[in-house]
């Protein structure tokens, strides 16, 4: 009977060790990424990119004087009917944009695999999304910003005027970054109506 409470023991100890090491791990994995990210300006070049407006396509002028950018990027290995499903979460996020007098923008990039191009279209027809869209059938945000993680958790993150990264994460699902993020815009753009 010791014996056996004595490997159960150790076993746990060991599970315990191992889930403590794996978790450093990805936290440090992640503190890591965000890094990479922080140690290169974002490229944007909405040029090359299907530029949508309430599901019709238009040409967006991508204004230089946006101090505040937040990127909300959608790639090929995510769902994207259920992000699309997930806007109208954005809606008190996109009103701050409009009332900051186009200093702060919201930049939502989906880049769908070949077979969802219709669907998106669609679902941006259909949602009636008053709110530029940028659809990256080329994928070329992610070629032209090599640094971008692959992990999603990371592919929502807030850029300075210089288009270098000031905050990772989404504001959606995470109460600290939202306050990070109206805490940042305050003291970048001042108090919004």
């Amino acid at each position: 009977m010791k014996n056996y409470v004595y490997r159960r023991y150790l076993s746990y100890n060991i599970l315990v060790f191992v889930l403590f090491f794996y978790l450093s791990g990805c936290r440090n994995q992640i503190k890591n990424e965000i890094k990479q990210m922080q140690s290169q300006r974002f490229n944007i070049d909405t040029k090359q990119m299907i530029q949508t407006v309430n599901g019709k396509d238009t040409i967006i002028h991508f204004k230089k004087d946006h101090i505040l950018k937040l990127v909300i990027f959608t790639d090929s290995t995510s769902c994207t009917s259920c992000a699309m499903k997930q806007m109208y979460h954005w809606d008190p996020f996109i009103d701050k944009a409009y009332k900051s007098n186009h200093m702060l923008q919201l930049m939502f990039v989906f880049s769908p695999k070949k077979n969802e191009i219709d669907l998106l279209n669609k679902s941006l027809k259909i949602a009636i999304y008053d709110y530029p869209i940028y659809i990256d059938t080329l994928r070329v945000f992610e070629k032209m910003n090599p640094h971008l993680p692959k992990n999603k958790a990371l592919h929502t993150f807030l850029l300075d005027e210089h288009n270098q990264v000031i905050l990772v994460g989404s504001p959606l699902y995470n109460k600290k970054i939202e306050e990070m993020f109206y805490k940042i815009v305050e003291e970048k753009l001042g108090k919004l109506q």
